[in-house]
């Protein structure tokens, strides 16, 4: 006599519900600068002694059965698994490529500390991937212009680049508006203009 295994139910779409923290896999969409051992180190504490309060925002995964990419919330998931925790709370949205890709850019967009470079080449992936902008626009509360202009730091030379992302370069203190006009000159300009 066989015995049929029942099939684990799947997580049901758009409610919290518990998943483990080893099905999670981090989206390579993320353009943050890299999350830092402190803040991850911070932030588990804090799990340990509270729990995780807000759940991260996952999908299928588009090419791992059984495993599921997370869309907003890595720094979470990684505090997470170094605190621990064996399931996190997640809410499981279906999302083709592209609004996923909007979700990861929004939840970006509400970090205080996000750079306009790594905004940036966020953005540019989605035009990269001719993604419906005048959509992405719309989610995101933004104008197709402000897309365009903030995407145009992808062009920055890696001097001026480099430059930027410095925190107490002089560079680094410039508006993004100034940094989009620096972007639009030819390399070797912006090159000679970061020598000065």
């Amino acid at each position: 006599m066989s015995v049929l295994k029942k099939p684990k139910p799947k997580p049901a779409a758009g409610r919290i519900q518990m998943l483990p923290v080893g099905k999670l896999v981090s989206t390579p969409d993320n353009r943050r600068r890299a999350i830092t051992d402190a803040s991850v180190r911070s932030l588990a504490q804090s799990i340990k002694k509270d729990g995780l309060l807000q759940p991260i925002v996952v999908r299928g995964h588009p090419t791992m059965p059984d495993r599921w990419e997370i869309r907003a919330g890595e720094r979470r998931w990684r505090a997470a698994k170094l605190a621990g925790v064996a399931t996190v709370p997640v809410i499981v949205r279906k999302l083709d490529n592209e609004t996923a890709l909007t979700v990861t850019i929004a939840e970006n967009l509400q970090r205080k500390d996000l750079h306009p470079l790594e905004e940036a080449e966020a953005i540019q992936l989605a035009f990269d991937r001719e993604y419906d902008l005048r959509a992405i626009a719309s989610r995101l509360g933004k104008s197709v212009g402000y897309l365009a202009r903030r995407a145009s730091l992808t062009r920055l030379s890696k001097a001026w680049r480099a430059e930027v992302m410095k925190a107490e370069s002089d560079a680094s203190r410039l508006s993004a508006a100034y940094l989009e006009l620096i972007a639009r000159l030819p390399e070797a300009t912006q090159d000679s203009l970061a020598d000065d």
